[in-house]
């Protein structure tokens, strides 16, 4: 009951805008939906997953719960999100990696994205390591 199919194409912040609560596989609608202040339910590994506000469903037993959790207690917060997206831009780079994929390694002015993607990697190697 109260389940629709809707077109791939519908406009999905149209959806979220209207939703109490988004649950998805490991898609950007889990994303989206932080953005609208609302809570989320992912089924995979998603790199959002590490926000306190979203809840990995592990166990098809326990969707009830969460969905129940996450409808009478979610908890958004702003300074967390705005917090972990600092983070992600800290440690991002500007890479090219459908062009890399495409080009491979011919292409000249590809290096300096593999540079950045090398370096970066090692950064965070080194980090662990320090640990």
């Amino acid at each position: 009951p109260n389940v629709k199919l809707i077109h791939p194409n519908h406009d999905s912040h149209a959806i979220i805008k209207d939703a109490r609560l988004i649950t998805t596989q490991t898609g950007t609608a889990g994303w989206e939906a932080l953005m609208f202040k609302k809570p989320v339910i992912t089924f995979g590994d998603v790199y959002y997953n590490a926000l306190s506000m979203v809840k990995k469903c592990t166990e098809i037993e326990k969707l009830a719960r969460l969905v129940k959790e996450q409808l009478e207690h979610f908890e958004w917060s702003e300074q967390e999100l705005i917090q972990f997206i600092s983070a992600l831009l800290e440690d991002s780079r500007n890479i090219h990696l459908h062009k890399l994929w495409d080009k491979g390694l011919d292409s000249g002015s590809e290096q300096s994205s593999i540079a950045l993607f090398c370096e970066l990697l090692m950064q965070k190697i080194k980090m662990q390591g320090a640990k």
